[in-house]
């Protein structure tokens, strides 16, 4: 009777322990999970495109060349640094008003449509917005 008293005893005492140390285990494997990927995710990262890339790669329809990308990295930079506008809201809104243009089937390209915006605005101190002045520009085009 006294061995089976004994067993109790510890059991109590040592089933607080053992759960304090799961909790234990379990906080070190979810704070190293954070930093170590699993077997689902790949070894190396991806890194997102640039946004120049990302818009000559619509306009070619692949996988365009350094000279290609520098050319809309050129007028996005020119297109910021008169407007304000980020390279991220320039983008958005070149796309859109290439499909705009679509819709009613005319063609231009997403260069066409930057190089056009940015050949038309000589300044930053026209205190102009992108999409005020590419919504001028899709009129011009929906009307030719």
């Amino acid at each position: 009777m006294k061995n089976i008293v004994d067993r109790a005893y510890k059991r109590q005492h040592l089933l607080p322990s053992f759960i304090g140390l799961l909790i234990v285990i379990a906080l070190v494997l979810v704070a190293c999970g954070e930093s170590t990927p699993d077997a689902s995710s790949s070894a190396t990262p991806t890194a997102t495109p640039s946004i120049p890339y990302q818009l000559a790669t619509l306009d070619t329809g692949g996988n365009p060349d350094s000279a290609t990308v520098a050319k809309y990295q050129k007028v996005l930079t020119s297109l910021h640094n008169k407007t304000g506008d980020s390279e991220q809201a320039i983008s958005d809104e070149t796309v859109k008003g290439q499909q705009l243009l679509r819709d009613k089937s005319k063609d231009a390209t997403l260069f066409d449509l930057m190089n056009g915006v940015d050949t038309s605005i000589t300044s930053k101190s026209e205190h102009i917005r992108y999409a005020e002045a590419l919504a001028a520009l899709i009129t011009i085009m929906e009307n030719q």
